[in-house]
């Protein structure tokens, strides 16, 4: 959204009432929305229209973001290559409307993936990816949110410590994986990753470490690292 107050309410807002409901969407906006490993839907919820829709079908929407036209700056809006009630960048829809996708954080120089199942509408502090179907959306969160992949990370993306740190899923994407992984091995990640989903289901509160540091020492089997390895990256981190 060009503007953040005109386009994100909270569902308790009077105003979302008066919407239409189709374009109303649930989203988080950055990483203090999101629980490391389980995305909630935590009621915010974001006006999802694009410059191809039909005005005719959203007017009660075009009147509420009228009230903060003065406020949206954006040069597009000005030279009109959108009008100022659609989003700056939507995106497809089907991104979104899967059963499960992975929820990245952008910022920082850790990585902090977490599994949504609330089909949420994230907006640009934030990447979205899903499973090609060789491991499970579930292990991949293990596997992601491990102390030798943000170790990896660092090494090849030169963010670890930088003001304004980003984690970019170019990066993510060229990091080392297995086509033949441990099966077991997978099996025992997939369960302790599910186990700490159920955990922040239960509590929302913060992540319990322990199954996230067996599931640290899982993936250094997976990867076959000697003691000595694995040294490096415990006194790195």
């Amino acid at each position: 959204p060009d503007l953040k107050d005109a386009f994100i309410l909270d569902e308790s807002d009077s105003n979302l009432k008066l919407l239409e409901r189709d374009y109303v969407k649930a989203t988080i906006t950055g990483g203090r929305d999101v629980n490391k490993y389980y995305a909630h839907d935590i009621g915010k919820r974001i006006i999802y229209t694009k410059k191809t829709d039909n005005p005719a079908d959203i007017q009660n929407i075009i009147n509420y973001i009228s009230n903060y036209k003065d406020r949206i700056t954006c040069k597009e809006v000005k030279q009109e290559k959108h009008p100022f009630w659609s989003l700056h960048r939507a995106r497809n829809s089907e991104i979104f409307e899967k059963d499960e996708k992975i929820v990245g954080v952008i910022t920082g120089d850790t990585i902090s993936v977490s599994i949504d199942k609330s089909r949420m509408y994230p907006t640009d502090g934030l990447y979205v990816f899903a499973s090609n179907g060789r491991y499970t959306n579930t292990f991949l969160i293990g596997l992601l949110n491990s102390r030798l992949m943000t170790y990896l990370y660092q090494l090849v993306s030169m963010e670890k410590s930088r003001t304004l740190a980003q984690i970019k899923p170019s990066v993510l994407q060229n990091l080392p994986a297995s086509l033949d992984f441990d099966a077991s091995l997978v099996s025992e990640i997939e369960t302790k990753t599910q186990q700490i989903f159920e955990e922040i289901k239960m509590n929302r509160t913060s992540l319990n470490e322990t199954n996230s540091r067996e599931i640290d020492q899982l993936v250094y089997q997976l990867y076959n690292l000697t003691e000595e390895e694995i040294e490096i990256i415990e006194s790195s981190l």
